[in-house]
């Protein structure tokens, strides 16, 4: 019998099976999937490093910071702000506290107003001052509503605010929880959007670097989990003393029987190949313009070189609606647009590769919970991690991982750390971080 089965190999149950595993206890970890990862999956097309839809690790994370080694994730960071498409205009959009030689394209930018930087000035030392569990107690309301009440202007609005988190939260409408987009504003004033040299499925590789061969069953659905047993749809069953169900929102209810989970936001990728980057500057793109098929658009080799082979760029055009449209008309769509903005070359891009991410981020709409009070525990011998009971992004998962292994440990009577793995990693004042 194993001590803990782990139902799901994203990063809450990867990083939840490794603290579990390093403080002497005996894991099995079950993955529906074909591999490890859960939404951070790559793949190698041509030669080319296509991560699963555009994703980034924001170093900002506290809880990476806490768990994952960025050095080995040979980390490749992006230039802080973005690029914005107008009608027929490119404006720039910097963090003069991130990037100071762009102090004067900050204060100049045509994105908004002097007194909209001012405001964004005093937003920024409003989310950094309060510690991170107190960010998730303030009152709530949607995150349009919130940027109303500071006072920013329709032209800020629509020219930076609505292109930027769209591209962040898949939600046009910033109909997104305040709390989430104080904690993700945060988190771009504290670190910056990072490439893993490899792809972004270097993460969970990493959590997962230290587990015998045998440890995680993949292409193993779970049919349901009960006390001491997990049942597969093989007709297996895997018995353990306690088990854990770290997989998404929908699938937890699911399987704990519970009302059905956040429904998710999807989302498209399209990958095309340049003979040369539209862009030299590794940097993002974002459409303002009010029409188009693209939400953003960057060129991942022109920030990891690995990305792409040897004299060639891979440019990734990310997509939030039209679900409807076949991939053929949205990749022509996609090219049509990126022609109106790079010129002719785009003509000459080659689709790699589409992906069409139904379950790309859970919804976030208040009311939403708060992470750091998540119900852990779920009944003798369960316990759960993942996005049910919380909110989206790597930080919430590992968090959620974390605070799942920390309850088992203790309720096996564990009460040291054995594993250098994990120093510091049930730091007893987590909630200030």
């Amino acid at each position: 019998m194993h001590d803990v089965c782990v139902v799901g190999a994203g990063p809450a149950g990867l990083s939840c099976a490794r603290l579990l595993r390093a403080n002497g206890l005996k894991v099995t970890v079950v993955e529906a999937a074909d591999d490890i990862g859960g939404r951070l999956r790559t793949d190698q097309v041509q030669g080319f490093v296509l991560d699963r839809g555009f994703q980034v690790l924001q170093t900002g994370y506290p809880e990476a910071k806490r768990q994952l080694d960025y050095h080995s994730l040979d980390l490749h960071s992006f230039e802080s702000g973005a690029l914005i498409r107008g009608t027929n205009k490119w404006y720039r959009f910097a963090d003069p506290f991130r990037s100071p030689k762009q102090v004067l394209s900050a204060v100049f930018s045509g994105a908004g107003s002097l007194g909209d930087k001012l405001r964004l000035l005093s937003l920024r030392r409003k989310v950094l001052r309060p510690s991170l569990s107190d960010l998730f107690k303030k009152p709530e309301q949607t995150m349009l509503e919130a940027l109303g009440d500071e006072g920013f202007s329709e032209q800020i609005m629509e020219r930076f605010f609505r292109p930027f988190f769209t591209a962040v939260f898949f939600d046009p409408e910033l109909k997104t929880s305040s709390r989430m987009f104080e904690f993700v504003f945060r988190t771009f004033a504290s670190g910056t959007a990072a490439l893993p040299g490899r792809g972004i499925a270097s993460i969970p590789r990493q959590l997962a670097r230290s587990f015998p061969g045998d440890m995680v069953l993949l292409n193993s659905p779970v049919q349901a989990v009960e006390q001491g047993k997990v049942r597969l749809t093989s007709g297996r069953e895997i018995s353990a003393k306690t088990v854990v169900v770290a997989c998404d929102s929908q699938e937890a209810a699911r399987l704990l029987q519970r009302k059905n989970g956040r429904e998710y936001r999807s989302v498209r990728c399209v990958y095309f190949q340049a003979q040369d980057p539209p862009v030299l500057e590794p940097i993002l793109m974002l459409n303002a313009q009010g029409s188009g098929p693209v939400t953003s658009l960057c060129v991942p080799s022109q920030v990891a070189p690995g990305y792409a082979p040897d004299g060639k760029a891979l440019v990734s055009a990310t997509v939030v609606g039209l679900e409807q449209v076949d991939d053929g008309e949205l990749i022509q769509a996609v090219r049509t647009q990126a022609e109106e903005w790079f010129g002719t070359q785009a003509r000459d891009w080659k689709h790699v590769q589409t992906y069409n991410i139904r379950k790309a981020l859970q919804v976030q709409d208040p009311p939403t919970p708060d992470p750091f009070r998540r119900q852990v525990r779920v009944g003798t011998g369960m316990y759960l991690a993942g996005d049910l009971g919380s909110v989206s992004s790597l930080q919430w998962a590992l968090h959620s991982g974390r605070r799942a292994a920390k309850a088992v440990i203790e309720d096996f009577g564990l009460s040291a750390i054995s594993s250098n793995l994990t120093e510091g990693v049930f730091d007893a004042h987590e909630e200030q971080s």
